[in-house]
């Protein structure tokens, strides 16, 4: 990528030659600045959340108190009195469910409710109340008691940070492909009315993915499934933000029903840092798709064009571990490049991306069928490392070095040999 200072070649292919091109370009990039930033907001929350949830409760209880000054004494007693009022309030709940056992789907499906309608809240009421009679009166007893039940019951900021992070990462995609599919409609439409055309617009973008996908078959005969081969993954993302905007992140009738989950319902669909950086990477993955669809359909002759452009972000993105990103990726310049050199590096890096995030077994059938036996020997060596044959391609590997083939730069930096220098044998 050119760096602010560095001369610029204006006879490169990577620069636009149209104003196709241009705004093709522009559109990438929008994408990719996108991809970045929501990277970059998931590494954020990550370091917030271990810095929030680390706290002890004493820590959590300060914010709350307002700067008020609470003798050390009434502190412990009322921290004792709380205690034990918990304790004999979880008592009497276990002997209450041991006696008639809760059902499971109800009590799931909203435990705050379900604890009201049982009673569970006013035992507790009683046993805070007679636990905390005895240093009510104590200096700041009333303040800290209440200060010390906030903290106790605030929940981990990791889940409610991470779901904020889901709905403007779906929501962010959501847009974007909106408009991306709505250029494709255009080219493909036939309305020359433009009433018509707005109502045809309008009935295809009513519901979401689910609704998207079948009027889009329906009415264009096109499968938006095939812009990715993460389908399956993509409605699972765009279901879990459904149940953390409607439901508070646990799973529902509507989120098995699109997924096909056997989830139980009311159980919490927890988040990750991993689970957001792949979702990033595969609704990414599928915008590229849906953006190289439509303009492949208008104009076909951007796709050598397309192939470098994408072609220029696979290796970095494989280097920055986007696993998922750069299968999509490979895949699009494999299907419209022209260049066999590159067609085939787009099959290298795809295939270890696959076996980075899979295993070698997920690869095996693929590159034990690849015939490398009339291509470079670069391309031999890739399959033989991806098969592990390791003795067949260290020989390779050496005999490559000698003829200078693989400089010490393509060593040090491709990352099919990323194996071999970790485990210092290179």
């Amino acid at each position: 990528m050119t760096e602010y200072g560095e001369s610029i070649n204006f006879d490169s292919p990577l620069l636009p030659q149209s104003g196709a091109e241009l705004s093709y370009g522009l559109q990438f990039r929008q994408i990719l600045d996108t991809h970045s930033s929501q990277h970059e907001l998931v590494t954020s929350l990550e370091a917030e959340v271990q810095r929030l949830d680390s706290r002890t409760l004493a820590q959590r209880i300060e914010p709350y108190l307002r700067g008020s000054v609470i003798p050390e004494s009434t502190r412990h007693a009322v921290d004792d009195a709380f205690s034990r009022a918990q304790k004999s309030w979880e008592e009497k709940a276990s002997d209450r469910f041991d006696t008639s056992p809760p059902d499971l789907e109800t009590f799931l499906a909203d435990p705050e409710e379900f604890m009201f309608n049982t009673g569970a809240v006013e035992d507790l009421l009683v046993e805070l109340t007679s636990n905390m009679t005895e240093v009510a009166l104590l200096p700041g007893a009333v303040e800290y008691f209440n200060a010390l039940t906030l903290a106790d019951t605030t929940t981990s900021r990791e889940q409610l940070f991470f779901a904020s992070a889901l709905i403007v990462l779906v929501s962010t995609a959501e847009v974007r492909l909106r408009r991306i599919m709505r250029r494709f409609v255009e080219i493909k439409c036939t309305y020359s009315d433009p009433v018509e055309r707005k109502k045809f617009l309008g009935r295809l973008f009513r519901g979401g993915l689910s609704t998207w996908e079948a009027t889009f078959r329906k009415e264009l005969g096109v499968e938006i499934k095939d812009w990715s081969s993460e389908w399956n993954r993509i409605v699972e993302i765009f279901a879990r933000r459904h149940a953390h905007v409607h439901q508070g992140g646990i799973v529902d009738a509507t989120y098995r029903k699109a997924t096909g989950s056997s989830e139980v319902i009311g159980m919490p669909l927890l988040l990750s840092s991993s689970y957001l950086n792949e979702a990033n990477d595969i609704l990414t993955g599928f915008t590229f798709g849906a953006l190289y669809a439509t303009w492949s359909e208008a104009k076909p002759s951007i796709r050598s064009h397309a192939a470098k452009v994408f072609e220029q972000y696979v290796h970095d993105a494989l280097k920055d571990g986007c696993l998922y990103l750069v299968e999509q990726l490979a895949s699009i310049v494999e299907r419209s490049t022209e260049e066999d050199d590159v067609r085939l590096r787009a099959k290298v890096n795809r295939l270890l991306a696959l076996e980075a995030r899979a295993g070698s077994t997920a690869v095996e059938d693929e590159v034990k069928a690849w015939d490398t036996s009339n291509l470079a020997p670069i391309y031999t060596l890739a399959r033989l490392m991806l098969l592990r044959h390791d003795d067949d391609a260290r020989q390779l590997f050496a005999d490559l070095r000698e003829k200078a083939v693989l400089g010490d730069v393509e060593v040090a930096t491709w990352v099919m040999f990323k194996r071999w220098r970790e485990e210092g044998s290179i």
